[in-house]
C-alpha cells in the first residue's frame, strides 16, 4: 500500500486534508483508510494523521482482503506532509524521514519479452556522504500496479582524495547461445562452455594503466589470453577483460582486474564457475 503521514497543528486543517486525499485514492481505485493521533490538537498541538491506499484492483487476485496498518512505522513511509517546519522535525525525530530511507533517485527500464536480465547504473548524487545505502529493485508487468521487490544493501566509500584511485566492484557479464548476441548481465555465476565472460570494473581517479588475466581456484595465473580494453561512461573509467570458455574444464576460476598508478597497484578479483 501507499503510505502517507500528514504532520500538523490543531486548527490547521489537517484532518480535512487528510480527508480529502483518502476521497481521491477512492475515487481513482484505491482503498484507503485513515487513522489520526489528534493527542493536544485542540490547544493548537501538534496532530498526526496516518493513510493507507491499497489498489482495488489487486484485491481480486487475493484470497483476503488486505489488512492495512493504523500506525506509521519507521523508515516504511512514502510520503510526509508537514504543514510546520517544526512538524518536519517532529517526523525526523521519530525515524519517519531518515537518511537511510529517504530516496535519493530513481531510475527506470523497460524490458523486452526475451530479456532475460538488465543493467541500470543508479548515480550517486553530487554532495551525498559515504556511508550504507539501499538499492530497492521492483519488477512489475506491463498493465499492474504492483510487482515483486528485492533489496541489495551497497556501501558507498568515501570520495578518493586529490591523486589517489578509487575502484568498484566488478561485475560479470555473459554471452553466448543462452543469452543472445549481446552482452547480458550475469545474476546467476555459473557458466558453461558455450559462453564467453566478461568482467568490468568501474575506476574514479586517476590511472596509469591497467590488465585483466584469468586464474584457477587457488590463484594461479592461467596461459590463456583475456582481451582487455579500457573506455570513458559518465566520467568514469571502464575497464573490462573477456574470454572463451570453450578451452576450460568444469570448476572454479577467477577474473582478476589490476589497476595500476604509478607506484601503487590495486586489484580485485570476481569469481565465477564451468558447469556441465
Amino acid at each position: 500500500p501507499l503510505k502517507i503521514v500528514i504532520m500538523a497543528l490543531g486548527n490547521e486543517g489537517g484532518g480535512k486534508l487528510a480527508a480529502w486525499i483518502a476521497r481521491a485514492g477512492e475515487q481513482c481505485g484505491y482503498l484507503a483508510q485513515g487513522t489520526a493521533d489528534s493527542g493536544s490538537a485542540e490547544r493548537s498541538g501538534s496532530a498526526m494523521y496516518y493513510l493507507e491506499l491499497f489498489p482495488k484492483a489487486l484485491m481480486a487476485e487475493r484470497d483476503k482482503p488486505p489488512v492495512l496498518g493504523v500506525m506509521p512505522m519507521p523508515g516504511q513511509v512514502d510520503l510526509v506532509i508537514a504543514t510546520e517546519l517544526m512538524e518536519a522535525g517532529r517526523a525526523v525525530a521519530q525515524g519517519l524521514v531518515t537518511p537511510d530511507r529517504t530516496p535519493l533517485d530513481t531510475v527506470r527500464q523497460t524490458l523486452t519479452r526475451d530479456a532475460r536480465s538488465f543493467d541500470v547504473r543508479v548515480p550517486v548524487p553530487a554532495g551525498q556522504t559515504a556511508g550504507d545505502y539501499e538499492v530497492r529493485i521492483t519488477t512489475r508487468p506491463a498493465g499492474t500496479v504492483l510487482g515483486s521487490t528485492e533489496t541489495l544493501h551497497i556501501v558507498v566509500p568515501k570520495w578518493p582524495a586529490g591523486g589517489t584511485t578509487a575502484i568498484g566492484q566488478p561485475a560479470l557479464f555473459r554471452r553466448g547461445p543462452f543469452s543472445g548476441p549481446g552482452w547480458m548481465a550475469a545474476g546467476d555465476l555459473r557458466f558453461r562452455r558455450q559462453e564467453r565472460i566478461k568482467v568490468e570494473v568501474s575506476v574514479s581517479g586517476a590511472m596509469t594503466g591497467s590488465a585483466v588475466r584469468l586464474l584457477d581456484r587457488a590463484g594461479h595465473p592461467l596461459p590463456i589470453p583475456v582481451t582487455a580494453a579500457e573506455r570513458d561512461e559518465k566520467g568514469a573509467r571502464i575497464v573490462s577483460g573477456e574470454v572463451a570458455l570453450a578451452p576450460f574444464s568444469t570448476g572454479d576460476y577467477l577474473l582478476e582486474v589490476t589497476i595500476t598508478q604509478g607506484d601503487t597497484t590495486q586489484k580485485v578479483l570476481a569469481a565465477f564457475r564451468i558447469i556441465p
